[in-house]
C-alpha cells in the first residue's frame, strides 16, 4: 500500500489530479461556508462642511440649512455592500444616530439602478422642512 501512493506521488499527472479534486473541495465548501452567513460590508465617509461660532478673529460666523441656522453642518456618505454571492431581498438596515441629530435631507439608492430605496414607514419625520 504505500509503495502504491509512494508510486503515484512520483507521477505528476496523479499528483494534479488529486490537488485539483481536493482543491476543488475546498472551494467548494469554503463558498458554502461563506454564503451560509450573510456578510454586508458598510463604510461609513463623513465631513463637517460647516460650523457656527462667534469669536474675536473671525467675528460671527452662520451657517444657516434651509434658512434654519445649524451649529454644525455634516454630509455622511454611508455605502453598504454586498459581500457574498447571495442575492438579498428585503433587508431591513437600521441605521443610528446620536438624540440630538437631525437629519435635514436624505437620498437612497442602489449604484447603477435607477430605483430609489424607500425609507420605512416606522422612520419619524425628523427632517426640518417645516
Amino acid at each position: 500500500m504505500d509503495s502504491a501512493i509512494a508510486e503515484l506521488a512520483k507521477s505528476p499527472l496523479a499528483v494534479s489530479l488529486i490537488s485539483l479534486v481536493v482543491g476543488s473541495f475546498l472551494t467548494l465548501l469554503l463558498t458554502n461556508l461563506r454564503n451560509k452567513s450573510g456578510v454586508l460590508g458598510y463604510t461609513v465617509v463623513w465631513h463637517r462642511i460647516g460650523i457656527s461660532a462667534n469669536d474675536s478673529i473671525h467675528g460671527e460666523v452662520r451657517v444657516l440649512w434651509q434658512n434654519h441656522q445649524v451649529r454644525n453642518l455634516f454630509v455622511y456618505t454611508i455605502d453598504v455592500e454586498n459581500l457574498s454571492s447571495l442575492d438579498y431581498d428585503n433587508i431591513e438596515l437600521r441605521f443610528y444616530s446620536g438624540a440630538d441629530t437631525i437629519i435635514l435631507t436624505e437620498q437612497s439608492r442602489v449604484v447603477d439602478q435607477p430605483n430609489i430605496v424607500p425609507w420605512s414607514t416606522r422612520l419619524p419625520n425628523s427632517s426640518c422642512d417645516s
